[in-house]
């Protein structure tokens, strides 16, 4: 059983052990004995919350890693934050794989970012690619643009931010950019 989130990882992984359980319990041609693999795509109680709310997603992380049998992160940093207690060495690294990138040259890069705009050479460009979600942190991008654009003496050199992506975030952030 491959299970692929927080809450689906602690659910899946808690039902799978008691149909394990109770697979036992019937006739000997019915027994599982199913592996439970948890891939970890970060961890919620790495999230902004409240702390007694990141003690018990923290405790709740911990007890499906030791309800799994294997515990695959994407990052180093996602294995060195694991609950570690009796689970340490179920924890495996595998890299997100991603197909090779095929780049374009710097004016077509601008232009798909920035759309028309008034983009050139003399322009800090700065773009990013991410789900619009609040622990992406964007909101502080858009506000450290702005704090800059407020100090800079040089109008001929703007700073461009330009952000692709989708998300419960997109109404709040388009209207913190206006």
């Amino acid at each position: 059983v491959h299970l692929n989130s927080s809450k689906a990882g602690g659910v899946g992984a808690l039902a799978t052990r008691v149909v394990s359980i109770l697979s036992f319990l019937g006739p000997r041609t019915y027994r599982l004995a199913p592996r439970i693999i948890f891939t970890a795509h970060g961890w919620p109680f790495k999230e902004e919350r409240k702390r007694y709310q990141k003690w018990v997603i923290y405790f709740l992380s911990w007890l499906t890693m030791l309800l799994c049998h294997k515990i695959i992160v994407v990052s180093k940093d996602d294995g060195h934050r694991a609950p570690s207690l009796f689970v340490k060495n179920k924890l495996v690294l595998i890299h997100n794989g991603i197909s090779p990138i095929e780049y374009v040259n710097r004016e077509t890069a601008r232009k798909i970012v920035f759309g028309n705009s008034d983009i050139s050479e003399k322009n800090l460009a700065i773009g990013t690619i991410a789900e619009l979600h609040k622990n992406k942190g964007l909101n502080f991008a858009i506000e450290a643009i702005a704090d800059v654009k407020k100090l800079s003496a040089d109008a001929n050199h703007p700073i461009k931010l330009g952000i692709i992506g989708s998300g419960e975030e997109k109404k709040s952030l388009e209207t913190l950019v206006e």
